[in-house]
């Protein structure tokens, strides 16, 4: 596994955490942790985060409700693909927090900065994929 690559992960875990979620983190854990779970879910890892971009991108093409609902389910599947994070949402009424995480999302679209880096996100999965 390329260093470069798995550092570029670590460090751009804390830009791609999608709203109201729990990082377990915390920088506590042990890298040889995240190469254990990535060896697992590499490939459903990258699998969450592409479908994760392509929703965000058809709901900044078109900010329709169903649109944003698939930006939720994208994000739902995300996290659970992510290292150590949970969905604070999960055991919550389903309305919970969507209005407020719905102007995130459309503030988001404005500057592509969460896909930007989620983009980079599957770039560094993919070269680690790559080289393993």
């Amino acid at each position: 596994m390329n260093d470069s690559d798995f550092n570029k992960v670590l460090l751009l875990r804390i830009r791609i955490l999608p709203p109201y979620t729990y990082d377990e983190d915390e920088d506590e854990r042990d890298i040889s942790e995240y190469l254990a779970f990535y060896k697992q879910n590499l490939d459903m890892s990258i699998d969450s985060a592409k479908k994760y971009i392509e929703a965000i991108s058809c709901f900044r093409d078109e900010k329709l409700d169903l649109k944003f609902e698939k930006v939720l389910e994208a994000r739902k599947a995300f996290i659970k693909l992510f290292p150590f994070a949970y969905d604070e949402l999960e055991s919550e009424e389903v309305g919970f927090g969507t209005v407020y995480m719905r102007k995130i999302y459309e503030n988001d679209t404005e500057t592509k900065m969460l896909e930007r880096d989620l983009e980079e996100y599957v770039g560094a999965l993919l070269n680690i994929k790559s080289n393993c």
